[in-house]
């Protein structure tokens, strides 16, 4: 429904419409932009509209690449339990403000003032989206980047697991057993796939109008606060669910999709279940069948057959192994 529509409706309330007239055309375009479903904002603005555009699809076809250490692997089998890091401790730390960063970028553009640009900064660090998790993959098998990333004298292995049996596992896993998020309580988290967008061109695409309209509801609601309040808060969620996937074009080598668990319940609540070195993870059992293959990295002083016969002594004896193709 356009304001226009709005200010025409008889269930729209005299009082209302009068509020609604008095607005600056600041606040007059965000109203327009909150309730009409074709404008740019609401394109972008949601989060089923989010999760449409930039989640990555599980089948049974697409395998997943995660690339870690021999001794990982060997903790991992051994313990029969992934670890999985809180969002604020993954490798590139500075990853999360990097979409703060250029939102304030574009709010500049905008010709937003400094004290608008300080109370946005100010306000999306402290957005809580649940306690957030993130497990990081790739469709290469092959990369030279992660297996520099993440070896230490060429001890590198890319374990390759079925995307449609993570999806599965992750979803059983914490939801408890419910069968849909419809029944989730606190505790319970959500779980879905995203491909990281390295792309500067689209993430302004997308950022763009959320950013406009926070600036518009920021400057023309201050006569209707509980619907500006709205407004900011909408805005900020969907960019802090952005965060969780943009990433600096310069790593666009890394070519990852990720995992996400996203917590309902308490926002500032930690449900880490362990900390290791001060950094919180949550865990999720390993199922005999979910790793189908494990490649070693070229240069590695562990053999096929060794690796074979270690895997079998943990029960998993039916991973295929095999060296990395790359050269070195």
């Amino acid at each position: 429904m356009r304001l226009k529509d709005m200010l025409e409706d008889s269930g729209t309330t005299d009082q209302v419409k009068k509020v609604l007239s008095g607005l600056p055309e600041d606040g007059k375009k965000a109203i327009d932009n909150f309730f009409d479903y074709t404008s740019a904002y609401n394109m972008h603005g949601s989060k089923d509209r989010f999760l449409e555009k930039l989640s990555f699809l599980p089948n049974e076809d697409r395998i997943l690449y995660h690339y870690t250490t021999v001794d990982s692997v060997k903790a991992i089998l051994k313990s029969r339990t992934w670890f999985i890091k809180q969002k604020g401790f993954m490798n590139d730390h500075k990853e999360l403000f990097y979409t703060i960063e250029l939102v304030k970028t574009i709010l500049t553009e905008l010709k937003a003032t400094p004290d608008e640009i300080n109370v946005f900064d100010k306000i999306l660090k402290t957005t809580p989206i649940g306690d957030t998790y993130i497990w990081s993959f790739t469709e290469n098998k092959a990369s030279q980047t992660l297996f520099g990333n993440y070896s230490v004298n060429s001890n590198g292995i890319a374990l390759g697991l079925n995307s449609s049996q993570i999806e599965k596992e992750l979803f059983t896993h914490f939801s408890h057993g419910k069968d849909s998020s419809e029944f989730f309580t606190n505790g319970d988290a959500y779980s879905f796939a995203l491909k990281v967008v390295y792309d500067e061109k689209i993430q302004r695409e997308s950022l763009e109008p959320i950013v406009k309209e926070w600036m518009l509801a920021y400057r023309g609601l201050k006569a209707m606060p509980k619907d500006r309040k709205v407004i900011l808060t909408n805005c900020l969620t969907t960019i802090s669910f952005f965060a969780l996937c943009f990433k600096n074009p310069l790593l666009r080598q890394e070519e990852e999709i990720r995992f996400v668990i996203t917590y309902n319940g308490e926002v500032n609540k930690n449900y880490s279940e362990k900390t290791i070195d001060g950094v919180p993870y949550v865990t999720c059992e390993v199922s005999d069948f979910l790793i189908r293959e494990a490649i070693i990295q070229t240069g590695s002083s562990i053999t096929v057959s060794r690796f074979k016969n270690e895997l079998r002594e943990y029960g998993f004896g039916s991973i295929r192994v095999s060296e990395s193709e790359l050269p070195y």
